[in-house]
């Protein structure tokens, strides 16, 4: 039987009154702050719903409701009277103004919370300061101010003077928007283990997040973001969990007298039931990321970005999310030494360590690892120039800095109670004890440049010790072994011969030879020759075929080209034959592919980047859907992994 449509409408609008909550509304006033208001919205409630209800309390008055933009800086601005209100929200902001009266946007941001205040246009033309206007309509905040800046240049505004017209010309946000900051940010997370009970729809999350937290200790790439995600969703997760005990576990009055005292307490109790939901789709996504990071094949670019989005998701209106918002300069850092330890064996923008290049981006690479070390120098870095930086100016970071590579003793924005503090004394589950490698004492007598030190940043002093070195393959005091100059085509900054090629019956040169650190001061002599050896007309004519080495008793690897480029610490010294292998081999250390992937602007972008047409066409394909026997699409990529553990799979063949 059907349902009538009447009644199938009175159904839901009987369901989105049973779902409805209360959210307060905060009214912000030229002369004064409203008391607030309390309205009821559900699902289906929108910013336009809010303004109409509230322009009726003054007629006389012009209403703007605000609309939040989570993330890890969040700001304000006018909403669009069409969208939805989050499900999230227990707090909207209004203004209630004269027509054409011009007012500011100021985000405060506390250590425990992040709110928007409106700093009208000063009467009568008056030359104010920023402060000036923050402490005269909100005096409260007077002696608390750390810092304003503008929020789309972080221009210092403190002694500027309010002006709308100037701070709209630098931004393109309407109305202009300002952050004030009173409070030392606070990074630490909450522990892991409350002296409170958890309630029970979030003790299986808590579960679920502290194996994830596990897992995410054994990671060989991505290890220091998904350990720093982990603990901020379970710093959410008890955030939450803590909010709600007040309303579960308080003994003096049973939960049905304090809901029906107290109406906050139900919408507590629904909101605490969505977040659960809320944070088990968290888990979800963070359970996908680290089973794509343990695959074998990893397509770091797609990984990066799920990371991000979902570091961007927990910054959102969730309790506890301030402190993973402050956490942001400390998780982008997590990612810069994530990308190095990706790339150790194989950076793709590396350059000849024996050659000395050293382009601008590795310098910036270097400062912003320098600014993680709360203890270093700034005097051990180089200043964009290309005068060499030595060893014997470096200070040597203390105990508790971040170290780089694999092994890592502290996480930035952790408590030291809670388990993303890696002790070098203690151990976790599926964490192996800290063993220090074997060391030797560097030799300081003479200077020796940067570009020849393989572990610079994992230097450390040991108490009382003298300065040492962990020890490696490629010894500072070792020459590095490069080809020659003739072989990689920069004698004169131009291509001699092809590398490799056979002159005049002779036997190839060799493929290495000890020879000294050859500083560049840009990248225009390795480009040079790149296009020197790819664009060489003869190459074709002179390559040898496989019965012709045969014959003169050669071997191919003595032949074709050999790569001028460094892999990690030691010389690439990779030999192709074939022209178009030679070139996409060189596009890998340079950062060349020209082919982008066309979905960088969908709504699920993807950065890639590729050498050729036909790869990009395979990325393409790969990303269709297929539709396996068991009815499930999955993308072209996935399904032959799917297919290998799908029942409907096996049926077929048994019945074949």
């Amino acid at each position: 039987m059907e349902m009538d449509p009447a009644e199938d409408g009175f159904a839901r609008d009987r369901a989105a009154l049973d779902n409805r909550r209360a959210v307060q509304v905060v009214i912000y006033g030229r002369t004064r702050t409203l008391d607030p208001h309390r309205i009821w919205v559900n699902e289906r409630s929108t910013f336009g719903d809010v303004l109409g209800e509230i322009s009726t309390l003054d007629p006389t008055l012009e209403f703007v409701v605000l609309q939040a933009f989570w993330g890890p800086t969040p700001y304000w601005t006018e909403a669009n009277p069409g969208t939805l209100i989050e499900p999230t929200c227990q707090m909207l902001y209004t203004i209630a103004k004269q027509r054409n009266t011009r007012y500011i946007i100021g985000v405060v941001r506390t250590s425990s919370s992040d709110y928007p205040i409106v700093l009208f246009e000063p009467d009568n033309g008056r030359a104010l300061t920023v402060s000036e206007v923050i402490i005269q309509e909100y005096p409260e905040l007077a002696g608390h101010i750390r810092n304003i800046s503008s929020f789309s240049t972080d221009l210092n505004l403190i002694g500027a003077e309010c002006d709308y017209d100037a701070l709209k010309k630098s931004q393109p946000l309407t109305p202009p928007v300002i952050v004030v900051t009173t409070h030392e940010p606070s990074e630490d997370f909450l522990s892991d283990s409350p002296e409170w009970p958890i309630p029970p729809h979030f003790q299986a999350p808590h579960a679920y997040c502290n194996e994830l937290l596990r897992q995410a200790y054994d990671l060989d790439s991505f290890a220091l973001q998904t350990i720093h995600l982990s603990n901020a969703l379970l710093h959410i997760i008890l955030s939450t969990a803590q909010v709600a005990i007040p309303v579960l576990f308080n003994t003096q009055n049973d939960i049905e007298t304090r809901i029906e005292e107290n109406d906050s307490c139900a919408d507590l109790l629904r909101l605490s039931l969505f977040l659960s939901r809320e944070l088990n789709r968290h888990l979800f996504t963070l359970e996908r990321i680290i089973g794509s990071i343990q695959e074998e094949d990893l397509d770091y670019a797609e990984i990066q970005d799920n990371i991000t989005a979902l570091f961007d998701s927990l910054c959102g209106e969730l309790p506890g999310a301030v402190n993973v918002r402050h956490s942001n300069e400390s998780f982008r850092k997590l990612a810069i030494y994530d990308r190095d330890d990706q790339f150790d064996d194989f950076p793709p923008e590396s350059v000849a360590r024996g050659l000395g290049f050293q382009s601008e981006k590795t310098q910036g690479k270097r400062r912003a690892d320098d600014i993680a070390y709360e203890s270093s120098s700034s005097d051990g870095y180089s200043s964009g120039n290309s005068t060499p930086v030595y060893a014997s100016n470096i200070t040597v970071p203390s105990d508790n800095a971040w170290p780089r590579g694999r092994y890592r003793s502290a996480l930035v924005g952790s408590n030291s109670n809670s388990p993303s503090h890696i002790d070098k004394k203690k151990t976790y589950p599926g964490q192996t004890s800290y063993q220090k490698p074997a060391i030797m004492e560097l030799d300081t007598s003479e200077p020796v440049p940067v570009t020849d030190m393989s572990m610079v940043f994992e230097i450390e002093k040991e108490k009382g010790g003298p300065l040492q070195q962990p020890r490696s393959p490629h010894l500072l005091s070792s020459t590095p072994r490069i080809p020659p100059i003739d072989v990689l085509g920069l004698e004169g900054h131009s291509l001699s011969r092809t590398p490799g090629q056979r002159v005049d019956g002779d036997r190839p040169a060799p493929a290495s030879v000890p020879m000294p650190s050859v500083l560049a001061s840009d990248t225009q002599v390795i480009k040079k020759a790149y296009q020197d050896i790819v664009s060489d007309p003869e190459y074709l004519r002179k390559e040898l075929s496989k019965e012709q080495c045969d014959a003169m008793s050669v071997t191919s690897k003595e032949l074709g080209y050999i790569c001028p480029f460094f892999k990690g610490a030691v010389p690439c010294q990779k030999n192709e034959r074939r022209l178009d292998r030679f070139k996409w081999h060189l596009h890998d250390h340079m950062g060349i592919k020209p082919y982008e992937c066309p979905g960088r602007y969908s709504t699920e972008p993807c950065f890639r980047t590729f050498h050729s047409r036909t790869a990009l066409d395979r990325h393409v394909e790969s990303k269709n859907l297929v539709t396996c026997e068991c009815g499930l699409q999955l993308l072209k990529k996935n399904i032959a992994r799917h297919r290998r553990t799908c029942n409907a799979v096996k049926k077929m063949d048994i019945g074949n």
